[in-house]
């Protein structure tokens, strides 16, 4: 809390036009009141929410908790995981704060291990040469790496060449994914329908 209000204080002082996001130090909504509320009185643009050991349903609480204080920028730190980037969409999309980020070296980091990132969920599937690709698998991502692209000819692919594509492929799929969830998220039941 101490080094948050100096932080804040600083920029303020320092670069008052830059924007301020402060990372919340909390694990539970307890930790999250007594953080917030010694922050309450130290003018900041926004929260980062390291989403670690975080269920779904407690990102909701604190997002909900963080909207009720009033909190106008919110950043997910660290995540592509499908269900965080539907919650993420779904509280962008109805306007609950002025701005909704997130970021991630997932689609980096999957790509470094050849890691496939699915066009659907965003699971990732390692594709190398000791890959069994069954003959019925088919390659059906839209994005504009894949076309014309198997996944047999992935995995044959020299390393350098594969890494390449999937991060480019990853990275893509990523900006995709989360544009479906927010545009499949204008109700909780459209939402739910969608992810299903």
């Amino acid at each position: 809390i101490e080094w948050a209000k100096e932080t804040i204080e600083l920029a303020n002082k320092l670069c008052p036009d830059v924007s301020v996001l402060i990372p919340i130090q909390a694990r539970t909504l307890e930790q999250l009141e007594i953080f917030m509320e010694e922050l309450l009185n130290h003018p900041f643009t926004g929260v980062s929410i390291p989403y670690r050991n975080m269920k779904p349903s407690q990102l909701v609480l604190f997002l909900t908790r963080i909207y009720q204080f009033g909190i106008p920028w919110v950043h997910i730190l660290g995540t592509t995981c499908f269900s965080y980037l539907a919650i993420a969409a779904y509280f962008a999309r109805h306007g609950l704060f002025d701005i909704v980020s997130v970021d991630s070296m997932t689609w980096k980091q999957s790509s470094k291990y050849s890691g496939f990132l699915s066009p659907h969920d965003l699971c990732s599937h390692q594709i190398d040469d000791e890959t069994i690709i069954p003959e019925t698998a088919q390659n059906d991502c839209n994005c504009p790496f894949c076309l014309n692209i198997t996944f047999d000819k992935m995995k044959h692919s020299v390393y350098s060449d594969r890494n390449l594509f999937l991060c480019s492929h990853n990275a893509m799929v990523t900006e995709q994914v989360a544009e479906q969830l927010y545009k499949n998220s204008g109700s909780i039941d459209q939402l739910e329908h969608y992810t299903m």
